[in-house]
């Protein structure tokens, strides 16, 4: 897959605080080296190990997010070289100091235009924005659009806000132009069956940012769940996307975790035109969760980057990758449209 003119593998990866050494003033304590144990080798090693990781699944373009900075993007790129893949071409979101970290893109093929919009979030709270980056291969154009939504900290109202400038950016390309959207969306792909019954979360009526608003499913707050699939999307419902969660077995529906509980808060979305068979089209059931063999998950459960409880700050122990499991998709080229 990795390097074939007429393929290509798409990964996502929330490397979970992937901060640098510098001071920012941004930092959390626990990843201050005035505050913790933060220091050069743990940096390597945090670096080391989630480049194996994607090193192992060999993508050609790789979407991050919770990248602190320039410097952190290219420690892990450099690392990745090391692994013998070249990601020649990066590109990291403007967080203009919104938020501690952002979103950022690998890839084997140039880039192109590149453009960060901003998110207005109720109460004005920090938010990071959606970031596009146009993939340049060949005559093709591809863009992505890498996302980082607001935590369940925040109630439903704040996910729906980042969802409109999704929204809007999406409504903002160039006509047929084809793309996908990867990230943490911190809403499971079924979350319009759960949010009605949170007191916190819900303060919108049931009305669900991912399924409502992006269209991955065709019923309206209160109904019948009716989830888009692959074969729903057409010309006449470009506003609806399928999530490849759907893909897999309700066993394997898992990036992440919460109190034991599989979530699935990380997505690869795709429009009608990336599973119409013409120009770049995904390959049917080819959407994983990746677990490297389980050497990503620790008692069934992802094994995030481990660090103990300390009475006034937590400390590193040096072992462990993410809280959450990498998720990539692969794309085949085919005919020229008519």
């Amino acid at each position: 897959m990795y390097g074939k003119s007429d393929t290509l593998r798409v990964m996502f990866y929330n490397v979970e605080n992937l901060f640098d050494l510098s001071y920012r003033g941004t930092e959390y304590d626990s990843y201050s080296p005035e505050k913790s144990n933060w220091n050069d080798y743990l940096f390597k090693t945090k670096v080391e190990n989630l480049a194996s990781a994607i090193a192992a699944v060999r993508a050609d373009i790789v979407g991050l997010c919770e990248i602190e900075s320039p410097e952190a993007l290219e420690a892990l790129r450099r690392e990745l070289r090391d692994h013998k893949l070249r990601y020649r071409y990066s590109a990291l979101a403007d967080s203009t100091g919104r938020t501690s970290v952002t979103t950022a893109l690998l890839s084997t093929v140039p880039l192109g235009s590149q453009i960060s919009y901003p998110v207005q979030s109720p109460e004005n709270t920090r938010t990071r924005h959606i970031f596009r980056c146009d993939i340049l291969i060949a005559s093709d154009t591809l863009t992505a659009f890498v996302n980082h939504w607001p935590s369940k900290y925040h109630p439903e109202s704040h996910r729906l806000a980042a969802a409109k400038a999704l929204d809007y950016a999406v409504d903002q390309l160039p006509p047929d132009r084809e793309y996908l959207i990867l990230g943490d969306l911190n809403v499971n792909y079924d979350e319009c069956v759960s949010l009605p019954r949170s007191r916190s979360l819900n303060d919108t009526k049931g009305l669900v940012s991912l399924n409502h608003l992006l269209k991955t499913v065709q019923s309206a707050p209160g109904e019948t769940v009716d989830y888009v699939t692959r074969e729903d999307l057409t010309p006449a419902t470009k506003q609806y996307h399928f999530d490849c969660w759907l893909d897999l077995s309700r066993k394997a529906r898992q990036s992440s975790a919460y109190r034991g509980r599989s979530q699935t808060p990380d997505h690869i979305l795709l429009p009608w035109s990336l599973v119409d068979s013409s120009g770049w089209t995904y390959v049917d059931s080819s959407f994983r969760a990746f677990t490297w063999s389980g050497l990503l998950m620790w008692n069934e459960k992802p094994y995030r980057w481990q660090m103990k409880y300390h009475p006034s700050v937590k400390r590193h122990t040096g072992k462990g990758y993410s809280d959450h499991l990498p998720i990539y998709a692969e794309f085949v080229r085919m005919r020229d449209r008519e």
